[in-house]
């Protein structure tokens, strides 16, 4: 009954009916994109080398002069930072900027598997179709279920707890809060990939783990 009745409204001609159908097409979209991202790595955390397993998130930092936002995406097998970019906003331009970084750096080879949360910026068509020009398959967090990206939300509790929660940068220059923040951030950044050593990684940098394993196993990334 409930399906025939919807059929009948999205057959309607009227005003009323053309914005009941949009509004059906609508949902139908959002449930095809979710479908899309289904989730495939499943928290398998432990990776065996690098460029296999990229992560992916936003964060918001407040300024004095607003928020800023910053998206990474992360390594699984060291852990380290590979792409990034900070900007006052949270379009979907944020995380291709950080997504195309990372693939610039690291030139990964097909079949990478790439994860994030439902967010509207990673299920979009751009940032899928970056994905897909790049040869890497989506994985997406289940619905409600913050602990499939967790290797990311850590990084993002280093950076605030080891760095922004003790820094208070007063100016009364104009257009400079947010910058020197968002230095702060590239400061952590570097600290973090080559210096900060992590219980995971034996207690090694991930730049250290990194450059072990290439040494082992004759590889280079």
């Amino acid at each position: 009954m409930l399906a025939d009745s919807i059929r009948a409204r999205s057959a309607d001609t009227s005003f009323e009916g053309r914005i009941y159908g949009s509004i059906i097409l609508f949902v139908k979209q959002q449930i095809l994109s979710c479908n899309t991202g289904r989730t495939i790595y499943d928290r398998q955390f432990d990776v065996v080398a690098p460029n296999q397993v990229w992560t992916t998130d936003i964060t918001y930092v407040w300024t004095l002069e607003g928020w800023l936002y910053v998206a990474v995406v992360i390594d699984l097998f060291s852990r380290q930072v590979v792409g990034w970019a900070i900007v006052d906003h949270m379009r979907t331009a944020l995380c291709v900027k950080a997504l195309q970084m990372a693939f610039w750096r690291r030139k990964p080879e097909p079949g990478l598997l790439h994860h994030s949360d439902r967010g509207s910026q990673y299920a979009s068509h751009e940032y899928r179709s970056h994905l897909s020009v790049m040869k890497m398959k989506q994985s997406m967090s289940r619905k409600g279920n913050c602990w499939d990206n967790s290797p990311t939300e850590r990084f993002f509790l280093s950076l605030k707890y080891e760095q922004l929660n003790y820094e208070k940068f007063k100016t009364k220059e104009k257009g400079k809060e947010k910058e020197k923040e968002r230095l702060s951030i590239i400061d952590y950044l570097a600290f973090y990939n080559g210096k900060r050593s992590h219980s995971k990684l034996g207690y090694q940098s991930p730049m250290q783990f990194e450059y072990i394993f290439s040494v082992v196993s004759g590889n280079s990334t």
